[in-house]
């Protein structure tokens, strides 16, 4: 993944306590993260709002994209659901080199998802109020604040409740921390995103993974696997002789694709050349299933910017040109974000 142009992601973390709240080292750096992301998210939604605008939404195109939309919508909210994971990976800055943000030092390979985390959640929880966006109105279940919920009316009439369970890897920013002081809350962390994510290839009905390939030995929610250290250097992510050799994440995504008997609709595969890395296998895996990977690789803003437009047109009902619209906000993500086996698409 691209070094940071605006550190972005999206996830939710459930704190156990105000003490382990206090505990981190680095609350101030991800306070200023946190409010930097709640800035692009609020300037993307206002991006998806201008496309919902003018948007063809399924129940007012032509018969035949109606026809083909709806059946697609009916497949994934047949039970009245629309269960959405947004699972992030362990979300990483390890380039071999210090690692700085705002002048601050944040030692190896910090992880950065909780901020954006907290910012994900604050906007899929605002009022919908001067919005032309559905990404928007969620309330946090009482018994478990990593699901996000909200009623949506469908073409039919019928009401159908869009379920957003959004989790994240990373017990805070520290690589050190994580492996020693909060390794129990990692742990727990760790295991609560494979159940998400893996859990989900039997039970959900769309899954966005947005994380790092591990080139290609992703996907990934535990904290990274680092090289031997060179003499004079930090340690990289110890592609050759882990992720690549073992591939635990893809592996795995593909015995419970084979094992599923309920098959997710959409499964969003958001990291670096993804597509390369991805594609032949999950297709070979669970080929009825539409897919959305990357050509490249990917700056972590542009990563946000497609997910949220993924969850936007998800949660309006969106097909073809339209639900690529959502996704390719810019420039780079026209070329980059690719949308495979989707209803009503034109083009690869």
């Amino acid at each position: 993944m691209r070094p940071l142009r605006i550190p972005t992601f999206l996830a939710f973390l459930i704190m156990t306590s105000a003490a382990l709240e206090a505990s981190f080292a680095s609350a101030g750096i991800a306070d200023m993260m946190e409010s930097g992301y709640i800035h692009q998210l609020r300037s993307t939604r206002s991006t998806l709002g201008r496309i919902s605008k003018q948007a063809c939404l399924h129940e007012q195109c032509d018969g035949s994209v109606s026809q083909t939309c709806e059946s697609y919508y009916q497949r994934m909210e047949r039970d009245g659901v629309l269960d959405v994971r947004v699972a992030f990976g362990y979300m990483d800055v390890s380039m071999g080199e210090p690692y700085e943000y705002n002048g601050r030092d944040l030692g190896q390979s910090p992880a950065i998802d909780r901020p954006a985390a907290l910012a994900m959640r604050e906007l899929l929880t605002t009022s919908c109020a001067w919005s032309r966006t559905e990404a928007c109105g969620f309330t946090a279940r009482a018994d478990d604040p990593s699901v996000l919920e909200k009623y949506v009316q469908r073409r039919s009439g019928h009401q159908v409740l869009v379920r957003l369970r959004v989790t994240h890897a990373s017990a805070s920013i520290s690589h050190d921390d994580n492996l020693g002081s909060l390794r129990q809350f990692q742990e727990q962390l760790t295991a609560q995103s494979n159940e998400s994510f893996f859990g989900g290839l039997h039970q959900a009905d769309a899954l966005l993974y947005l994380g790092h390939a591990r080139n290609g030995g992703g996907p990934d929610f535990t904290p990274v696997v680092l090289a031997p250290a060179a003499p004079g250097k930090l340690r990289k992510p110890n592609y050759g002789g882990h992720y690549q050799a073992r591939r635990p994440g893809l592996t795995r995504m593909l015995q419970e694709l084979r094992a599923s008997q309920q098959r997710p609709a959409m499964i969003t595969l958001l990291a670096c050349s993804s597509d390369r890395h991805f594609t032949a296998s999950v297709r070979r895996a669970s080929p009825d299933t539409a897919l959305i990977t990357t050509g490249d690789l990917i700056y972590y803003d542009e990563i946000l910017n497609a997910a949220l437009g993924n969850i936007e047109a998800l949660v309006r009902g969106s097909c073809g040109d339209e639900f690529r619209r959502n996704l390719q906000l810019t420039p780079f993500a026209q070329r980059e974000v690719l949308l495979r086996n989707f209803p009503a698409q034109v083009g690869p």
